[in-house]
């Protein structure tokens, strides 16, 4: 499944999920505040019908104004007035605490006015002060008693007032508000798909840019470019991708170069070898021992650049295994110094080593001796007539310095030292250098070239304790 997909169906999932869980957390708050809130009205239109028709001043002055009606009649002509004033949804119904098995007045505005037997016992027993449930005509209510005393005629009544309010409505109340919620959570359900399928797009545009141009790179077509302006991890992502191609280009250059240059100079003894051969098949030459010592020193030089090429290889593998083990410094310098002993003394060559205290670094020795006999090498090759070794401890690394004085080093060469590219002016084709750097890299080391001053090529590593 493509990554768009599933940023879609998870962002889908979760915004179901969330906007389900604030649906209910919602409509449950908004439930229980309707509930508290009508229960709550209950009681103020309870208490304000007690204080505005039941108060005695209230009853004397319609004694006074000459309509002596008679206590039920009084009580249902009152409760009628006053029920048009209030919400049109309360109901009120009056008992004598004295007479409970009847209702002196009754004014339901959505049911029958009679209430049976089961229904009167329900109300007259809930003597407390909070809002109850009943059941009228099979229709639910919530309702509240309240109590008053009135003076009609000098006759004083203890009267249970009771306000209804249907159950149904309230029921309906939230009914309609889940409804309102659960269009809102669809309408803001359909945004937030729109602007995560928007957001989709931004993000996997720049990864199908990238993807392109990652594959385009694998098939070596390091021209590629990815241009994105998104001023976030995907053009920093991007910008190294970019980065990359063309380090590969310049490795991928200096890799066809450098085999370019292998091929040369393995051509060169074959050329020299097979000429050297036909001469001698033919009769050409007169002192034929020189020409056969010729061609074996030619076959030898052959056989060393094989193998230089053969260990670089092996080097660059990731099976090659290393064998640290611990080492003396100044015997690993003295057994380097020993493998191109016979190269020194037939040419003359001065050797001043100057060893620091002798220090104990963790190697694999015939690494690190093949790296130093090669350094050692090149320096017998260019150097006049003396050669020097120093090294010295550091905070946590030990520093070998290797230089001799020659010419030094070429310009161009210093600048691309490793490449295997730029070789020097005599014998060599710049594996040598490469197979250093493997080592040294390997060891977590570090080796730099510079020209040292009145002096010549000089050879700067730097290894860990």
């Amino acid at each position: 499944m493509k990554i768009s997909k599933k940023l879609m169906i998870s962002n889908i999932l979760i915004n179901i999920i969330a906007m389900s869980i604030l649906g209910l957390i919602i409509s449950n708050t908004v439930g229980r505040y309707i509930e508290k809130d009508i229960e709550d009205d209950l009681m103020v239109e309870n208490s304000l019908l007690i204080k505005m028709l039941f108060s005695t001043g209230f009853a004397e002055d319609i004694t006074k104004s000459g309509k002596n009606y008679g206590l039920t009649k009084y009580l249902s002509d009152t409760l009628k007035s006053y029920n048009e004033i209030s919400t049109e949804y309360m109901s009120s119904v009056i008992f004598d605490t004295k007479y409970k098995s009847k209702p002196l007045a009754v004014e339901l505005k959505d049911s029958k006015d009679d209430l049976t037997e089961n229904e009167i016992t329900t109300i007259v027993k809930e003597d407390i002060k909070s809002v109850y449930t009943i059941v009228i005509d099979n229709k639910p209510y919530l309702a509240y008693n309240g109590y008053t005393e009135i003076k009609i005629d000098g006759i004083k009544y203890e009267l249970l007032l009771t306000t209804l309010f249907p159950d149904k409505l309230g029921e309906s109340i939230k009914s309609d508000i889940i409804k309102t919620l659960i269009i809102t959570i669809s309408i803001i359900s359909l945004i937030l798909i729109i602007v995560t399928s928007y957001n989709e797009k931004m993000i996997t545009k720049p990864i199908k840019k990238l993807i392109y141009t990652t594959e385009r790179i694998g098939e070596k077509d390091f021209d590629q470019i990815i241009n994105l302006n998104t001023k976030d991890e995907f053009e920093i992502l991007a910008n190294a991708i970019n980065k990359m191609s063309y380090s590969l280009k310049n490795q991928d250059i200096e890799q066809k170069k450098f085999y370019q240059n292998i091929s040369h100079e393995l051509k060169t003894p074959l050329t020299i070898i097979s000429g050297y051969a036909q001469g001698v098949k033919n009769n050409v030459f007169e002192n034929q021992d020189k020409i056969l010592d010729t061609i074996v020193n030619e076959c030898n030089n052959f056989k060393k650049q094989l193998e230089n090429i053969i260990y670089l290889s092996k080097l660059d593998t990731i099976n090659e295994t290393y064998n640290f083990k611990d080492n003396s410094l100044n015997n690993l310098i003295i057994d380097s110094l020993e493998k191109v002993d016979s190269i020194i003394i037939l040419n003359e060559i001065n050797i001043i080593y100057n060893p620091s205290e002798d220090i104990i670094i963790k190697v694999d020795k015939e690494k690190i001796l093949r790296a130093l006999t090669n350094i050692l090498s090149n320096c017998l090759k260019y150097t006049k007539d003396t050669i020097y070794v120093n090294t010295k401890k550091l905070d946590n690394e030990v520093e070998i310095q290797i230089y001799d004085n020659g010419n030094g080093f070429s310009e161009e060469l210093l600048e691309k030292p490793f490449s295997g590219v730029v070789v020097g002016t005599k014998e060599g084709n710049g594996i040598g250098l490469s197979i250093i750097k493997k080592v040294i890299d390997t060891h977590n080391g570090s080796i730099r070239l510079e020209n040292e001053k009145d002096y010549g090529a000089k050879y700067i590593i730097k290894l860990p304790i």
